[in-house]
């Protein structure tokens, strides 16, 4: 688990931390959006790197001792460690502090921002966000006379808000956001040192603009100032590498926000200084806190490299040569996607509760072909089992080997498997010219019965696209637990509440009725029955021939044909008699007794067998 914890996402509703990709589909303007941002990263982190050495080797930090902390809302109390702390009331969003304490000569102003509990195992607590900083000297006789602050260095550059953003009026700022992990610090550099005159007071304004779930104010609870005039500040200030590096990265700054496109998700870890604390769950209670655990793995296995632990090193230890584990895992669940059954049957589960392999051997051989010879390339795998003489044998089946083997265990025949909900679908939407091609983009409600979508805590509607939308893949269905999508939950699809393996197909009366009677299917008739019309001959029997080929990629059989010519036929007969068009009735009677013959061809058991 702390392998896994200390990345840098915030469990909100954003998708941080993202990179920002051209519209534009070239996977050339790709990888140097990818390459851009990432410079401009490590560039800004280079920038912070060099203003937090400075702050840790300068040792001349001393306490400014508030003289009293207001606030506009709830109450402030300044306690005798010179820290300041919330006492009471109420903190909303928005919240403003100011803190004045006697000035002296200086440079920088370290802001410590300190967890309510000195406890760690009380960590991490409600994030504590500055959105807006500023500083002012207010002389003896009232005057005002504003400081400029140049640059904000932080402990850590973690998390969506830059530190800078806080000399700017928005909600970001420096903190720790929307959890703070421990103590975290910030500098506020001025552009020039000062040396006020006696009498004067040092002012500084707090501004909390920003809130997590639950519009939550994520404002300062505890924390404490220290003050430094150390000449360190001035050469950082005027160094001419520094002014460099600034200018740098606002241009790739501004070259990026040039582009017109979409932020898309990725993996980035968290900082040292900002790592998470990984601790123990008394009896699995996530309130009860134990031990503060590390990145590990258990001793019985290989070690891990001496690479920086974090994600990377978890993923190369898995996929090491030591491990055979990994392999074996991978080959048996490709196996089962084309066998239907896995060499190891539970491939959810290779540990003593599971099933025993089969074919030992077997596994161990295609799990060294992987790992060694192909280099865990799915393809390349994927093309030698295929090519099996095992995978290409016929399905058709003896009465004395059904009886024997009737799950196929011994694999003296080809595998026969269902497809999945999914591939259902969309092979009837490829089939009939319907697939939307379209890659990416937001979920779809494509058509469903009427009456099946129903919600209980809002008054959302399914709304079905008019579009080329609605026959987008089944990959973008929009999903709602209490209320899956009534095709798919009929063909076994899982519900997402758990991570699903294997799935357990069925063969129920209820997956007939979708096939023949869903809205998608109706529709899916209608378009193999009009490409049947355009590509399948000039006659029915070559209509009704061409659209079984299409969908079964068999040649279909004398009889076959004369039951489907037979449908054909009294489909015609009864909508010419018909008051009112039937559910696949079209232009014509022809076009809608096709329409039958194709939706009962998407039915068929080799339709939907693999």
């Amino acid at each position: 688990m702390a392998f896994l914890n200390n990345t840098a996402d915030h469990d909100l509703d954003h998708d941080y931390p993202t990179v920002k990709l051209p519209d534009n589909d070239a996977e050339s303007l790709w990888a140097t959006a990818f390459e851009l941002e990432k410079r401009r990263q490590q560039l800004r982190e280079e920038i912070n790197n060099t203003g937090r050495e400075a702050a840790i080797s300068v040792e001349d930090w001393q306490p400014l001792v508030p003289a009293k902390a207001v606030s506009s809302h709830g109450q402030l109390l300044v306690t005798k460690d010179h820290e300041v702390r919330v006492a009471g009331g109420t903190f909303p969003i928005g919240v403003r502090y100011e803190v004045t304490a006697p000035a002296r000569p200086l440079q920088a102003i370290k802001l410590a921002i300190l967890p309510e509990s000195d406890n760690p195992i009380d960590w991490p607590e409600r994030g504590s966000i500055v959105s807006q900083v500023e500083l002012k000297l207010v002389t003896a006789d009232g005057e005002n006379q504003p400081l400029e602050i140049c640059e904000i260095i932080a402990d850590s550059l973690i998390g969506s808000f830059d530190p800078m953003d806080a000399l700017s009026e928005s909600a970001a700022g420096l903190g720790g956001y929307p959890k703070l992990v421990g103590p975290r610090w910030a500098v506020l550099l001025l552009a020039e040192a000062i040396d006020p005159p006696s009498g004067t007071s040092l002012v500084l304004k707090l501004q909390h603009h920003a809130s997590t779930t639950g519009a939550q104010s994520v404002h300062l609870r505890r924390f404490s100032l220290t003050s430094s005039d150390s000449p360190d500040w001035a050469a950082l200030v005027s160094s001419a590498d520094r002014q460099a590096q600034w200018k740098q990265h606002q241009q790739l700054t501004a070259a990026r926000d040039e582009w017109n496109g979409i932020r898309v998700p990725v993996m980035r870890s968290r900082g040292a200084m900002a790592a998470r604390p990984t601790r123990l769950f008394v009896r699995g209670n996530w309130l009860d806190r134990g031990d503060l655990v590390t990145p590990g793995v258990p001793e019985q296995l290989h070690p891990l490299s001496d690479e920086e632990p974090g994600r990377l090193q978890l993923a190369r230890w898995l996929v090491a040569s030591e491990n055979p584990l990994t392999a074996r895992v991978l080959a048996n669940r490709l196996w089962a996607e084309l066998f239907g059954i896995g060499i190891v049957e539970t491939v959810e589960d290779f540990g003593s509760t599971g099933t025993p392999r089969s074919h030992p051997a077997l596994l161990d051989h295609l799990a060294v072909k992987l790992q060694h010879d192909q280099k865990w390339q799915i393809k390349p795998f994927l093309r030698d089992l295929v090519l099996s003489s095992t995978y290409r044998q016929a399905n058709r089946v003896s009465a004395e080997l059904q009886r024997r083997d009737p799950r196929n265990r011994l694999l003296a025949r080809g595998p026969r498997t269902r497809l999945s909900a999914e591939m259902v679908r969309d092979q009837a939407l490829l089939t009939s010219g319907l697939l939307a091609p379209k890659i990416s983009g937001p979920s779809v409600m494509p058509p469903q019965p009427e009456g099946v979508w129903a919600t209980v805590y809002n008054n959302h509607m399914w709304e079905t696209p008019a579009g080329p939308d609605r026959f987008r893949r089944a990959l973008y269905t929009y999903w709602k637990r209490t209320s899956p999508y009534p095709s798919f939950e009929s063909f076994d699809a899982p519900s997402r509440e758990f991570c699903t393996a294997r799935r357990i197909s069925t063969n129920t009366p209820l997956q007939a009725l979708v096939m023949l009677n869903d809205p998608v299917y109706i529709e899916c008739s209608q378009g193999l029955a009009d490409r049947a019309r355009e590509a399948g001959g000039a006659t029915p029997a070559d209509w009704i021939r061409w659209s079984f080929q299409s969908v079964t990629q068999r040649t279909p059989t004398v009889a076959t044909l004369v039951e489907l010519n037979g449908l054909y036929e009294a489909a015609i007969a009864e909508y010419e008699q018909a008051s009112e068009p039937g559910p696949t009735q079209s232009a014509s009677p022809e076009s809608a007794a096709l329409a039958v013959v194709a939706n009962t061809i998407l039915n068929l058991d080799q339709a939907l067998t693999k």
